[in-house]
């Protein structure tokens, strides 16, 4: 996570974000929205007698939620060739 948010800080941020702050929260004990679209989504599925198709869950999910398709909607990088641009290899 590390490598990927250096490479976006060095080449795609605007340049007026010089830091970014990651916290990572207890689990269960969060009140923030996406834990509440889980939840809304969680309680969606329970009245769902049986999924039959992968696309079912992506129906449900669209109800409380945008959905993206990586690949189409999302670029998808090599994460590990961009984190080698900008981390500096041990022992070097």
């Amino acid at each position: 996570m590390g490598g990927i948010l250096n490479y976006w800080l060095q080449y795609e941020a605007p340049l007026n974000i010089e830091l970014v702050e990651i916290v990572f929260p207890v689990v269960e004990h969060s009140y923030i929205p996406p834990d509440r679209v889980f939840g809304q989504i969680e309680k969606r599925y329970k009245k769902v007698p049986e999924v039959v198709h992968p696309e079912e869950y992506i129906d449900i999910i669209k109800e409380f939620a945008k959905v993206y398709k990586i690949g189409n909607d999302v670029v998808v990088k090599d994460w590990r060739s961009e984190a080698q641009k900008v981390l500096k290899q041990p022992g070097i």
